[in-house]
């Protein structure tokens, strides 16, 4: 069983019981966080598909470090034949969370979403159109 999820601007796959690091959220430590934005649950080889987020579906975390910083990147600028050189670090802040449960998705759902799928092999793949081209009227030609 695994999920997809949404936080901070990227996705994360998530299963139970496992410890991971999303762009820091303003939580303390040992508090509750829930992640309703579902993107894709995976369970017992059923998989729902959210259009954009999964309905009812939610994974709950446990915080466990607040506030922590990444490894140190080391952001260089320089331009040439000037020199000028400058040399910047930078260290990423994250919250550390731990996957506590994710709630069951109801049957409902995954009628809905089954019945929701389009048939891809009655409809054309490809629509041809033809070009819309203007005609100029033609003008008429003097004789001389």
């Amino acid at each position: 069983m695994y999920a997809i999820i949404e936080t901070g601007g990227k996705q994360y796959r998530v299963e139970p019981n496992e410890i991971f690091a999303v762009e820091k959220l303003d939580v303390e430590d040992g508090a509750t966080v829930e992640f309703d934005k579902v993107a894709l649950v995976q369970d017992e080889g059923k998989v729902v598909v959210g259009r954009p987020w999964v309905e009812g579906a939610k994974v709950v975390c446990r915080v466990l470090k607040a506030e922590g910083k990444d490894r140190k990147i080391v952001v260089f600028t320089y331009k040439a034949k000037s020199n000028y050189k400058r040399r910047k670090g930078h260290r990423q802040r994250f919250t550390q969370v731990d996957t506590q449960s994710k709630e069951q998705v109801s049957q409902q759902c995954y009628a809905r979403q089954k019945d929701e799928q389009p048939d891809f092999y009655s409809a054309p793949r490809f629509v041809q159109s033809t070009p819309v081209v203007e005609q100029k009227p033609q003008q008429e030609q003097h004789k001389c």
